[in-house]
């Protein structure tokens, strides 16, 4: 009986240090995931333009996304597109980005939009309050 005492606690030693093993691998991906996520979002703030941005506080991640979205349609609304135009773009991007041999087939769907330089108002509120 001694014997299966012994081989009992090795493997509760066994599985400790097999939980533990897990539980830092697992917290390793989510130390990644976090950091890949901090880095896009300071990425998307770049683009932002500084008529857009609150110059005395740091963004938070949700106004950094409303901020974008916001900004997006904004220039949307300055091309003229229209909601289904926009779409067929972001479904054309996602394509290019998923696929660099699909940038023939989607070039079709991106040939409809006219080029054009984008000026944004000074005006600091022209989004309105996140």
């Amino acid at each position: 009986m001694d014997s299966a005492c012994a081989s009992n606690g090795k493997n509760k030693k066994g599985k400790i240090k097999l939980a533990h093993s897990q539980r830092q691998s697992a917290s390793e991906r989510e130390k990644m995931r976090m950091r890949t996520i901090s880095k896009a979002l300071q990425n998307l703030r770049r683009y932002l333009p500084p008529s857009v941005v609150p110059t005395d506080k740091n963004l938070t991640k949700i106004e950094t996304l409303q901020l974008t979205i916001r900004y997006i349609s904004h220039l949307s609304a300055q091309l003229g597109l229209s909601e289904e135009q926009f779409r067929g773009l972001t479904e054309a991007y996602i394509i290019i980005s998923a696929s660099p041999d699909a940038l023939s087939s989607a070039a079709d769907l991106k040939s409809g939009v006219r080029s054009s330089t984008i000026s944004i108002s000074s005006n600091k509120h022209i989004f309105g309050p996140v």
